[in-house]
């Protein structure tokens, strides 16, 4: 009796061992919230160019099948608008079977994921690309955007600074004509942001 219980216990581990192997082989690498590169917009040809923008994915599978829906999202901060939100765009993809990528239906793009750093590739045939980080749910989502914005009011004086410089210069604003040692320092202004963005990891 006792030979047959230890038997029974045996099997059942081993049934929920495979199971759980099975489970891992097939988990979900698409659907959650992804994150695109946090970039400083400093394109002064632009009414609202002064600002830093993300875009992030919003990625959930259809049923039991091979398609996907995707949510994209744009946000803006910046002097002109302290915070905005583009309008949504939306996408459904299909992912080929024992695949990495979901394939964009109706656009030349497609999303790869890449199994060594856990990151979403996204290429198209104009050559564009975009590399996206997932975060754990919608409330790191929601903290990711948050040390943006904190990050804009710590550093809006200095952009107002430069978007003061560039407005007269394009004559949106008026005021005494900028000089050239004005113009060199909103250049350095602009690099040193850009290079703080860029080495700002927004997720953390």
């Amino acid at each position: 009796m006792k030979k047959n219980i230890s038997l029974m216990a045996v099997v059942s581990l081993l049934i929920v061992t495979i199971l759980s192997l099975a489970g891992c082989g097939s988990s979900e690498k698409f659907a959650g919230d992804w994150v695109g590169e946090v970039v400083y917009n400093n394109n002064f040809y632009h009414y609202d160019y002064n600002r830093l923008e993300v875009e992030t994915l919003h990625i959930e599978k259809n049923g039991s099948g091979n398609g996907y829906s995707i949510t994209v999202h744009d946000y803006l901060w910046g002097v002109k608008d302290k915070a905005k939100e583009k309008p949504a765009l939306k996408m459904v993809a299909t992912n080929p079977k024992d695949s990495n990528m979901l394939h964009v239906a109706q656009q030349p793009m497609t999303f790869t994921y890449n199994e060594k750093d856990g990151k979403l590739h996204l290429t198209g045939n104009d050559g564009g690309e975009a590399v996206y980080v997932k975060v754990k749910d919608e409330k790191a989502l929601e903290a990711f955007k948050d040390r943006i914005a904190k990050f804009v009011d710590e550093h809006m004086d200095v952009m107002k600074q430069i978007q003061s410089v560039r407005d007269i210069e394009l004559h949106w604003e008026k005021g005494p004509e900028v000089t050239k040692q004005q113009e060199e320092d909103a250049l350095s202004k602009e690099k040193a942001l850009h290079e703080e963005v860029q080495k700002t990891d927004f997720t953390k």
